[in-house]
């Protein structure tokens, strides 16, 4: 990022510069603001600063965009403010699919992040019972539900749980390529195949686990060939 901005003669703003400006900004602007910060300088910490300083306004206050990326930003840091954060952009979501998205957030956070395997089988059971039946992508939804059952069950691996967990991983993938097979929308698709990207990661993963590093590197180059 230094070798870049001096070769096009831009100074990032100081850490101090990125703050003061982050803390004065109206509360509707603050994820664009955020957003732009973390794209053009990185800088996670100046941006975690101000959602733990801003934190009871953002709750409060914040547009569903500014709870899901100051929940990303909170699991980034490790701290659970995260599950406040994501809790709320589900109550705040204007549609279901935003909904979603945001139970998708809270769930690999618990699971990532925190090892939370009970609180994130809470949430999946609420996903499949209550929340995607209201979809109309719900194809596309019970793919991503199926990617974090198979992660969930990744992370606690015996014999049985990686063949259930590889089951369940390529059944997404087969969910995924069905949608995007019928789908008309640009945006769908383009959804769809971030879906799919975040498959083949936790299917190198498992293989990385079984110690197959042959297959694991094969999906690896597959998935990046794609993009």
């Amino acid at each position: 990022m230094e070798w870049n901005t001096k070769k096009i003669n831009v100074k990032i703003p100081s850490y101090d510069k990125l703050v003061s400006d982050m803390l004065q900004a109206e509360i509707g602007l603050l994820p664009y603001i955020m957003d732009a910060c973390i794209l053009l300088t990185g800088n996670f910490d100046a941006v975690f600063d101000i959602v733990s300083r801003r934190k009871s306004e953002i709750l409060k206050h914040g547009t569903y965009n500014a709870l899901i990326y100051s929940g990303t930003v909170c699991a980034s840091k490790g701290s659970k403010d995260s599950y406040l954060y994501f809790s709320k952009a589900i109550q705040r979501a204007g549609d279901i699919n935003h909904v979603i998205t945001a139970y998708h957030r809270l769930i690999i956070t618990k699971l990532k992040r925190f090892h939370d395997y009970e609180g994130a089988q809470e949430l999946l059971y609420t996903l499949i019972s209550k929340e995607i039946p209201r979809s109309k992508d719900k194809d596309l939804y019970m793919a991503l539900f199926d990617n974090m059952l198979g992660l969930a069950v990744v992370m606690e691996p015996n014999s049985f749980s990686l063949v259930m967990a590889k089951t369940l991983l390529v059944n997404a993938t087969d969910r995924i390529n069905k949608y995007v097979s019928t789908c008309s929308s640009i945006k769908g698709k383009s959804q769809a195949e971030r879906y799919k990207g975040q498959v083949a990661i936790n299917l190198v993963q498992l293989e990385i686990q079984k110690h197959d590093y042959k297959l694991a590197y094969h999906i690896a180059i597959n998935n990046l060939r794609r993009l």
